[in-house]
């Protein structure tokens, strides 16, 4: 019997849903709320879809697992690698040790969890580093969702939703409707005691557009099927509704490793080409592949060009770029490196009184720290390791994570960017 069913709202936020439900434009979630109980919880940080569900599946804060970003810095061996969550990750989650009570589980779209691992049950894998193969287990499943729901992992073209293209909004109400579709058909076979389903594109449409009304759209559509999958729900099955981390809107962008290499803090190799930003280097690859879908080439694309021009395609972008990154720094001269969205890294020996200089000396800059065109502070809070991950069981742990103020966002991207 099915007994809980957890919908998780990637980067939904009060700030976005509270006026629209007083409007009544979200009338499910209005009825959970009133007949439940609900409350602001406080993110893991960074607050990023990586590592937080990690968080929320296994119970534990980043420090125990050894995640901190989408991308692991190893100073000590001069890395910087995409996150492998069957590599990184080996904490029991909250479907194993149901499984380990006898209770079957599913688990639906949740980002990290790629590759798909053998649980008792299913598991279909999601998230932004998720390929449209080799996602479910069992492996059958997979030809299973594909042939009764047209199943995807994303909508197609959503990076489309920057100019509010209606075939990329279409795409996102499919996939919701489908995600849905898929929850209600593994409840309907009565073989599950706990479910859980994860939207992930609405936060990808709130990084584009925010409170648009398009985003008012879509939450009206997730409201909808929300009120069909309530339907459904035997009599004694809880629902909750959660989120990975908030959101807020961001006008503008802090490019914190161009700062540090100004500061003296991040020094490049010389003689070498700047590398790409992320955004710049998807760009180009996605026309890059479209092209070679139309001639035919896409395949051998990789065997007869150089390595760093197959790096611009959307497939391999992410991680060749993060390899990147570790390449271009020149590590002997080089003392701070940092990742998007809040940590920093010191490199060199942790031991003396060195080190607490280097991080006291970085903090008061960063406290300092004001944008040119505003006056305005652009860091509102800087952490300690030992303040904000008490339990720490790497060795490759951020020594300071950062908060930025509202409107600003941190990107730890290498290359010829402004630091504003």
């Amino acid at each position: 019997m099915l007994k809980k069913i957890v919908i998780g709202l990637d980067g939904a936020t009060f700030d976005l849903l509270n006026p629209w439900i007083e409007d009544g434009e979200l009338p499910n979630i209005k009825k959970l709320i009133a007949g439940g109980t609900s409350a602001v919880m406080v993110s893991c940080l960074p607050p990023v879809t990586c590592p937080n569900w990690k968080c929320y599946s296994t119970g534990k804060g980043p420090g125990k697992l050894g995640i901190f970003w989408w991308e692991k810095v190893d100073v000590n061996n001069r890395t910087i690698e995409s996150v492998r969550y069957a590599d990184h990750v080996k904490s029991k989650e909250i479907w194993d040790l149901m499984n380990n009570r006898g209770y079957r589980t599913a688990v639906i779209n949740m980002p990290t969890t790629y590759p798909p691992k053998e649980i008792e049950g299913c598991m279909i894998a999601g998230g932004p580093d998720c390929p449209n193969k080799n996602f479910t287990y069992p492996e059958e499943l997979e030809g299973e969702l594909k042939d009764k729901f047209g199943y995807k992992i994303r909508p197609k073209g959503i990076a489309k939703l920057r100019s509010k293209n209606t075939r990329a909004v279409s795409e996102v109400l499919q996939q919701i409707q489908r995600l849905f579709a898929v929850t209600r058909y593994l409840m309907g076979q009565n073989s599950y005691n706990f479910i859980h389903l994860t939207i992930f594109c609405i936060s990808v449409v709130q990084h584009f557009l925010w409170d648009d009304e398009i985003v008012k759209e879509i939450w009206s559509s997730i409201d909808r099927e929300i009120g069909n999958l309530l339907l459904e729900v035997p009599e004694g099955c809880g629902v909750i509704i959660m989120s990975d981390h908030g959101m807020r809107e961001v006008s503008k962008e802090f490019y914190i490793n161009k700062w540090l290499e100004e500061k003296g803090y991040l020094v490049l190799k010389e003689g070498t080409d700047r590398l790409l930003s992320k955004r710049t280097s998807y760009k180009k690859g996605l026309v890059l592949v479209e092209v070679l879908k139309k001639i035919r080439l896409k395949d051998i694309f990789k065997k007869i060009l150089p390595f760093k021009r197959y790096l611009l395609s959307p497939n391999v972008f992410v991680g060749g770029i993060r390899e990147e990154k570790a390449r271009r720094i020149d590590w002997d001269k080089s003392r701070v490196i940092a990742s998007g969205q809040g940590p920093l890294y010191l490199i060199g020996s942790k031991d003396g009184s060195d080190y607490e200089d280097l991080r006291n000396e970085v903090i008061a800059s960063l406290r300092e720290l004001k944008d040119p065109e505003t006056e305005k502070p652009v860091v509102e809070k800087i952490y300690r390791q030992e303040e904000v991950y008490p339990l720490v069981l790497t060795d490759n742990a951020p020594d300071k994570v950062l908060e930025s103020e509202n409107s600003y966002t941190i990107n730890g991207e290498l290359g010829d960017t402004p630091v504003f």
